[in-house]
This record gives C-alpha cells, sequence and structure tokens, in this order.
C-alpha cells in the first residue's frame, strides 16, 4: 500500500504552526495522515491500532519549498504493517534526487474495544485545584518560539483534578470548525492537547528553555 501528498506552504496544517519563523508539519498531524490513508483503502479505523509512531527529521516547507511525502505501508504479516514516510523537497516544481525519512510506524488490525466509562465533568470543574485556559499555553509555546495560528489554535481549559489528574476540555475555532469534516483525528485538537499537558510540565524545563514533543 501506498500513496503520495505534496505538503506546501498553503496546507492549513503547517501554515497556522511554525517552529523558529518556519513552517512546520505537526507530528501528531501524522495521525490523521495515516488513518485517512487506510480508511481509503476500505480498512475500518475502530480496528486499527497505530503503534511505536518515530519522527526522524521534522517536515519544513517555505515559500519556495515544497515536500513530496511518499508513506509506504508494508504488510508483514496478516493484519500488521509497518509504515515508512520519507520525503522530497521540491523547489520551483524540481524534485530532489534525495529523499528524508520523516517517520515510521506500525499499524495493527485488531479487535475494536469499547470504552464504558464516564467522566463527571461538573464534578471536575467544581473540584479542580485550578483551572487554566488554553491561551496561556499557546502564550509559552510562543516565548519559545512554537507560533500557532487560526486553523491551529484551538479554544479550550485545562482543569487540574485530584491525584495529580488533568483534564482538558478543548474545540475546534471558528478557523478549524469550517473544515472539521475533512479530518477524522482532527490535527488542532490533539496538537491542542499536547500544548495543554503543559500544566503537567511546569517545572520540567525551566533551567533548559527548549522545545519537546
Amino acid at each position: 500500500m501506498e500513496d503520495q501528498i505534496l505538503i506546501g506552504k498553503d496546507h492549513p496544517v503547517v501554515k497556522h504552526h511554525k517552529a523558529y519563523g518556519q513552517e512546520l508539519f505537526p507530528g501528531f498531524a501524522y495521525i490523521d495522515l495515516l488513518y485517512q490513508l487506510f480508511r481509503e483503502r476500505g480498512y475500518d479505523f475502530a480496528r486499527l491500532e497505530l503503534l511505536n509512531l518515530s519522527i526522524y527529521n521534522p517536515l519544513v516547507v517555505g515559500q519556495d519549498l515544497n515536500v513530496l511525502l511518499r508513506v509506504q505501508c508494508d504488510e508483514t504479516e496478516a493484519g500488521r504493517w509497518q509504515i515508512r514516510v520519507e520525503g522530497q523537497e521540491q523547489r520551483k516544481g524540481v524534485l530532489s534526487p534525495e529523499r528524508k525519512l520523516h517517520i515510521t510506524a506500525e499499524m495493527h488490525l485488531c479487535d475494536p474495544l469499547t470504552f464504558d466509562e464516564v467522566l463527571n465533568i461538573s464534578r471536575i470543574k467544581q473540584t479542580a485545584a485550578r483551572s487554566v485556559s488554553l491561551d496561556s499555553f499557546y502564550a509559552q509555546c510562543r516565548h519559545q518560539e512554537l507560533v500557532h495560528t487560526g486553523f491551529m489554535l484551538a479554544d479550550g481549559v485545562v482543569y487540574e483534578g485530584e491525584n495529580g489528574a488533568s483534564y482538558i476540555e478543548i474545540a475546534l475555532g471558528d478557523e478549524a470548525r469550517r473544515s472539521a469534516e475533512g479530518f477524522m483525528f482532527h490535527p488542532t485538537l490533539i496538537d491542542g492537547s499536547g500544548v495543554g499537558t503543559g500544566v503537567l510540565f511546569d517545572n520540567t524545563n525551566e533551567e533548559e528553555q527548549r522545545l519537546f514533543l
């Protein structure tokens, strides 16, 4: 199973996600990309489990720089695929002969799971030790030169609950909501949840200010 996808600076996911001034494909966006590929081939996403996704090189685009992604899924045994995503830089329509490895992952076919647990949202809000708007975490990211705008900005609140647990109430912003039907696992929600987990790492990175995923 193989597919090719051209990613350029006008792609909404990278257009509104920059690190150190450079348009950058969010690592969490690979989740939706891979599940969509399998759905197009007729697989039920509820029976698929994505495992061991490793990022080797960032996917960077720019004014005159696109990246042609090649997604290769090799079935190593029945219901198990090894995934490899490589990219070729394209400048002014000319492809580089070199391919760069961006990610590897595995996809397994499995029995669907049923989750019966129900969260008492009202109680979480009432008993939270503190609540923090996602805006403050996006501001922290901007301080470290990871900038989210428009499409990639989620609305939400992080609640710090009992026993150190944290809960993120999150929703798409207006710009992302207009095209939400085009996604399965929306990168804005997943990336925003990642941003919101900053509440768990308040003291992790004080001495050495750098980005990490």
